[in-house]
């Protein structure tokens, strides 16, 4: 009993090199998107910068008024 051989037929899906468009979803709508997480997240985003700010002038003046009452006495 011989088996009979038979002809496997393969289909390759394949992008053609001029079509590919590696790149357009991620700036499709970039302005309404960044636009929109800001919106979202409008507090998170202020403390995030302002706070270190503010903490570090705050800091520096604290520290120059010790120095200036350090150096009285």
């Amino acid at each position: 009993m011989g088996k009979t051989p038979f002809r496997l037929r393969m289909v390759q899906y394949m992008l053609s090199p001029n079509e590919q468009n590696v790149l357009g979803g991620l700036v499709k709508d970039l302005p309404s998107t960044i636009q929109k997480k800001i919106s979202d997240n409008f507090f998170e985003i202020t403390a995030f910068c302002l706070v270190p700010g503010f903490g570090t002038y705050y800091y520096a003046k604290s520290t120059v008024e010790k120095e200036k009452i350090a150096h009285r006495y």
